[in-house]
């Protein structure tokens, strides 16, 4: 009888635990290997450019009960940008444009989370690059979320346009266009 009462015990303090847990904030970091941060820019109106970043860490704090009070916060390599062509991607972290040597990295971290339909949201944050800073609006909707009992997995897809003039990237403007368009695609754990 202690035995089984003891036992009756465990489970309780088990279940109350996982529930407390259930109703927490996730905190999910970037999955490297399914994750891109994705983009284009105009070419003397031939085509679209693509690149992306291949280096990054960073974060989302998920509150599924809340999704207003989730937030974001990414760090990304500026030397690690790969636009398929290494001669262009020298050129690219060079003062001309991204300045690698002296703003190694670009960050972005949200302000705030505005629910606007199932599954979509505006995320307000502040954009980090060669040492300004301004807000930007991204764009979200969340792909899928699974919640497990040792760790959750989500999928989101994200995209926004800046203009590079902002952030003092000037260089060959017009030829090389001035909005940029980004695509970010998501998996976190």
């Amino acid at each position: 009888m202690y035995y089984r009462k003891n036992t009756l015990i465990i489970i309780a303090v088990f279940i109350v635990t996982i529930a407390h847990a259930a109703a927490a904030p996730q905190n999910l970091k970037l999955d490297p290997a399914h994750t891109h941060i994705i983009f284009e820019v105009n070419h003397q109106d031939f085509a679209m450019t693509i690149g992306e970043f291949d280096t990054f860490e960073g974060g989302i704090q998920l509150d599924t009960d809340n999704p207003s009070e989730s937030s974001v916060e990414v760090t990304i390599s500026a030397d690690s940008i790969d636009t398929n062509w290494p001669t262009r991607d020298n050129h690219l972290r060079s003062k001309d444009f991204f300045d690698v040597d002296q703003f190694p990295s670009i960050s972005f971290k949200s302000r705030n989370v505005e629910i606007i339909g199932e599954n979509r949201a505006r995320v307000i944050g502040d954009l980090t690059m060669k040492g300004q800073t301004h807000e930007i609006e991204l764009s979200v909707v969340m792909n899928k979320f699974e919640k497990g009992l040792l760790t959750s997995h989500a999928g989101f897809s994200a995209a926004t346009d800046i203009m590079r003039s902002d952030w003092g990237m000037t260089s060959f403007l017009p030829d090389i266009g001035d909005n940029i368009k980004i695509r970010i695609e998501v998996e976190a754990k």
